[in-house]
């Protein structure tokens, strides 16, 4: 069957390989609808903690010659464990803060569980994900194998008993009571904690189950180094979940399948490498602005503003107190100044300047959440889009600084395209929505021609006003100093003007703004319009690594690996997401539809290495 005005077609294998996967992508949507009926928070490591246990589930079985189900339970208890460990130590203790906090505690959690899984012992034996079974059996020309029936077997069973548990059980009662109430539910006699707990037990059971089950049928060969895969795992499963509006299970389920069919369906056509992410970010995009705004309309503010309270009158009235601020800034930069007297190598100067870089996305992450209350995983989109815009600009003759500052002005205008529709999205699906957008701009925006011919080209010698040479590393380094020194000075001042205060007022309270002829619109676009600047300006600062000799450099790869990261630098080959490159035990390399994995085997360049997402982002974004 072939699909009007494309060329593609649409054939059996590719819809079975592709409901399989998306039984997949529908288990592991079922543990972020659990998480968020149960708590109200989207879990942003629930993908890391699958792939946790999942490594644990090879080791045990490949290095350590477990029986299978044995290894199969022991994994899920730990990913349990894992869960349970993470309610308890992290979500209770912040029980009582703004849900913006637990939104970006899930993502330290996800760090954490990506360098558990980084420190596993290393697996000896490379050989593909383990399954239980060794039968083959065919149905309509296409061959079903071990992995393939277990998907089957377990995926419409826990999505039934989920259903089933939540809706018909005492239990899913008290699940749904706590969720709604929690302090009524207390005084029912509801055991709030417990429920909570054995949620994030049960959803970090779940994440090992789809990571499992999932690694067999695409064909993961154990062992081989990869990147995190958290990112992209997790996006399938958010387009999933927000198919159930974050709460049904079955309409979840039919969402995962259609992820599944979908990405099958255009990686079995050639489809461009990223473009099923694409796809996502649209599908979210338009989900979430179609949301129904009286369903569970608790969920769009995050509620962010903290309060402090006032120093005494006694300590206000002191110098030091009064001028504390400039006091720690001043102290800062000559810190800072001081520091390449002590770090002399290259390598160690480089890396003082990555640090002053990352203080610059700081700013910019400052004026969207902290300022505007808009919690973004996608500010490091807007770094590559710098740092790419900064690189052909310089290649092609411009100045360094002209290069630079286009580079802010291409981030501000990325920054309003986005923050347009991101207007009328709220909360933790803005955060959804940024995180969708910055995993479709490392696998596919920044692959495009737009950004240069590549996939490799020389970086010209560069030189400031004829006199300094940027070929050094201590003089690119105090460069970047000044950059982040005039910039913080600039977004200081903003803040104490009107636009800076009418920012801030509409995030404490826009009706009332509103009110004073505060428009809450352009107040929170100037803030995304504002911030993406800074981030297009830390992307065009970004300086690059100590070589020897002039060689060529590296353009970000298309890669046909969902867990790849192109560079987002714009000197380096490296993976720009920041970070050391990853060793992990489990690498994907071949799609679920064999069909696609020949497609993406003709068409795609090889992954160039990566780091734990987030670590630099983003995602993702945030």
């Amino acid at each position: 069957m072939g699909i009007p005005g494309t060329g593609w077609a649409i054939e059996s294998d590719m819809l079975v390989f592709g409901v399989l996967a998306g039984l997949a992508y529908a288990i592991l949507a079922a543990g972020i609808v659990l998480v968020y009926r149960a708590t109200k928070v989207i879990n942003l490591a629930h993908g890391e903690i699958g792939v946790f246990g999942a490594a644990l589930l090879a080791k045990l079985v490949l290095d350590w010659h477990w029986n299978f189900w044995l290894a199969f339970a022991a994994s899920l208890a730990a990913g349990a464990a894992v869960g349970a460990v993470v309610e308890m130590g992290v979500i209770r203790r912040l029980a009582k803060s703004p849900r913006l906090i637990l939104l970006v505690a899930t993502l330290g959690v996800g760090q954490v569980a990506f360098l558990a899984r980084v420190l596993l012992p290393e697996i000896e034996n490379h050989a593909p994900f383990p399954s239980p079974l060794n039968r083959e059996a065919e149905f309509g020309g296409v061959v079903l194998s071990s992995p393939h029936f277990m998907m089957l077997a377990f995926v419409p069973a826990v999505i039934v008993g989920l259903t089933l548990f939540l809706t018909k059980t005492p239990f899913g009662i008290a699940v749904r009571a706590s969720a709604d109430n929690p302090d009524r539910a207390k005084l029912a006699g509801v055991p709030v904690m417990r429920v909570s707990t054995t949620v994030w037990a049960i959803s970090g059971a779940l994440a090992v189950l789809t990571v499992a089950l999932l690694n067999p049928v695409t064909g993961a060969v154990v062992g081989l180094p990869t990147a995190s895969v958290g990112p992209s795992l997790l996006l399938h499963a958010l387009a999933a979940a927000l198919v159930g509006g974050l709460t049904s299970m079955p309409r979840a389920l039919i969402g995962g399948i259609v992820v599944g069919v979908v990405e099958a369906v255009m990686t079995a056509n050639g489809a461009p490498t990223g473009s099923t992410d694409l796809v996502l970010f649209i599908a979210i995009l338009v989900m979430t602005l179609l949301r129904r705004r009286d369903v569970d309309s608790s969920a769009d503010g995050l509620g962010i503003t903290v309060k402090t309270p006032p120093l005494p009158e006694a300590m206000r009235n002191l110098w030091w107190v009064r001028r504390s601020g400039l006091i720690t800034a001043v102290a800062a930069v000559v810190v800072a100044a001081c520091l390449p007297l002590v770090f002399t190598s290259s390598a160690g100067t480089y890396m003082l300047t990555k640090v002053l870089i990352f203080a610059l996305i700081g700013l910019s992450v400052t004026v969207l959440a902290g300022w505007a209350g808009q919690l973004t995983l996608g500010q490091f989109a807007f770094v590559g889009i710098g740092a790419l815009v900064a690189t052909q600009l310089a290649g092609h003759g411009v100045p360094f600084l002209a290069a630079v500052a286009e580079a802010a002005v291409a981030g501000g205008i990325a920054a309003f395209v986005v923050g347009l529709p991101a207007l009328r999205v709220k909360g933790p699906f803005l955060a959804m929505t940024t995180l969708a957008f910055a995993v479709a701009c490392q696998s596919w925006l920044y692959g495009q021609d737009l950004f240069g011919e590549g996939p490799t080209y020389t970086f010209p010698e560069l030189e400031l006003f004829g006199l300094l040479d940027l070929s050094s590393e201590r003089t690119v380094y105090f460069l970047t100093l000044v950059v982040l020194v005039v910039t913080a000075a600039a977004v200081a001042r903003l803040r104490r003007t009107g636009a800076g205060i009418s920012i801030v007022a509409v995030r404490d309270n826009e009706r009332a703004a509103a009110s004073f002829a505060v428009s809450p619109v352009a107040a929170k676009l100037s803030a995304f319009v504002f911030a993406g600047a800074l981030a297009g300006l830390a992307g065009g600062s970004t300086p690059p690594p100590p070589v020897s000799s002039p060689s060529p450099r590296r353009r970000p790869q298309r890669s046909s690996a969902p867990t790849s990261r192109p560079s987002s630098s714009r000197w380096s080959s490296s993976a720009g997401w920041a970070g050391s490159p990853a060793r992990s035990s489990v690498r994907s390399t071949s799609s679920a539809c064999p069909r696609c994995s020949a497609s993406r085997s003709r068409s795609a360049s090889p992954p160039p290495a990566s780091a734990s997402w987030l670590s630099s982002s983003s995602s993702p974004a945030v």
